[in-house]
């Protein structure tokens, strides 16, 4: 179980860096997807499984918080830049896609 949250924490400073806060609710249904078919592969009880659940999302959660505290340090410290948009010459157009 330490190893699920540790590499849950992980996931989500992973995506605290990178994405914006609307990518931790797809990863916790991942997660809940993939914990939930080893439960019902394996022989846990129904509790186990719940604690799991709670366990994947808290840390995942903990984990983006760390992540975008880190970004922001990095940001503001200047040892890393802000992403910028696409200049409008790049953005892909509907007009130019049909």
């Amino acid at each position: 179980m330490m190893m699920l949250a540790l590499a849950a924490a992980l996931l989500g400073a992973m995506l605290g860096v990178r994405f914006t806060v609307f990518a931790v609710i797809p990863a916790i249904a991942f997660a809940s997807l993939v914990a939930g078919i080893g439960w019902f592969l394996g022989d846990g009880a129904f509790g186990s499984l719940m604690v799991k659940l709670a366990l994947l999302a808290a840390c995942l959660q903990l984990g983006y918080i760390g992540g975008a505290v880190l970004r922001f340090s990095l940001v503001s410290m200047g040892g890393a830049r802000e992403r910028e948009p696409l200049p409008p010459e790049h953005r892909p157009s509907a007009s130019k896609r049909a």
